[in-house]
């Protein structure tokens, strides 16, 4: 389940940066540069790597604000951008289906012992507990909670994003269209004019067409799931917290109220969950 969250951690950090590129002050060139290669000895070995990358090392460090931008108006950045985006996507997609495929089992498993506690609980008299097995179920149960959560909680990130990318694509084409709504105006119209407005045009068409793109593929189509056919949103991880939070509160109101009103405690031998005699139920 860890793994899990790390892979979509760094999906979204892989996609953060291609959104970034869209607008300026665009993504910061540093942050494509590999870590500098270490030598035999485990020390820092730059004369490894090759001479262009050395160069392009020094003219980052000599201007720090370099940054990477793609113009969206421009046909072929446009298409390049959304063919990374869609791969960026499916980079260990295989692997996260793995780690679905697990995060299920983790989840049953926290689910299991919630009610595994509520059965020592509510049937104390048929069945026999030490304060180990109980403590070890609630603790199973949290840690996994928290592990399953963790990783719906950063999937669900990535399907966050789409809908701010889209409303800033949409605020592009308002762009465009005022632009061209201007050149409209009435007026002694001159080739570059006609070339200006002709650009504009498509300009406009590709940007809407990427944005309804983004909106089938990622958001309907095929956005980031887990638990194999839920979507990652807020609301699963609400589901997971919430119905694990009560089962966990009931086993704890129940043993409480088992220990306090009705004779019961872990004094026997060895921690076994015992009720008192003398105390009448």
């Amino acid at each position: 389940s860890a793994s899990g969250a790390w892979h979509y951690k760094r999906q979204y950090n892989a996609m953060l940066a291609l959104n970034n590129m869209v607008h300026f002050p665009g993504e910061p060139l540093i942050n494509f540069l590999p870590d500098v290669p270490l030598g035999p000895k485990g020390k820092v070995s730059p004369d490894q790597e090759p001479a262009e990358l050395r160069q392009l090392r020094q003219k980052v460090a000599q201007n720090p604000d370099l940054a990477f931008i793609v113009d969206l108006k421009d046909p072929a950045s446009c298409l390049c951008w959304s063919l990374v985006r869609r791969s960026l996507r499916r980079i260990g997609s295989s692997w996260g289906r793995r780690m679905n495929a697990y995060s299920i089992i983790f989840l049953t498993i926290a689910f299991a012992s919630a009610g595994m506690l509520l059965m020592l609980y509510y049937g104390a008299d048929q069945f026999d507990h030490r304060l180990a097995t109980s403590g070890s179920f609630y603790v199973l149960s949290i840690c996994i909670s928290f592990l399953v959560c963790t990783t719906v909680i950063e999937a669900a990130a990535i399907n966050e994003m789409v809908p701010k990318l889209r409303s800033w694509l949409k605020r592009e084409t308002v762009a465009i269209a005022a632009q061209m709504a201007y050149l409209d105006f009435p007026k002694v119209r001159t080739d570059v004019d006609r070339k200006e407005e002709e650009q504009l045009h498509s300009a406009h068409r590709l940007i809407e067409s990427v944005e309804q793109y983004i909106l089938v593929e990622e958001e309907q189509s095929e956005p980031v799931e887990v638990f194999f056919k839920v979507n990652a949103t807020p609301a699963a991880v609400t589901f997971v917290v919430s119905s694990l939070l009560s089962m966990l509160l009931i086993a704890m109101q129940r043993g409480f109220t088992m220990m306090d009103s009705e004779g019961w405690s872990y004094s026997g031998p060895q921690g076994q969950f015992t009720r008192d005699p003398t105390v009448e139920p």
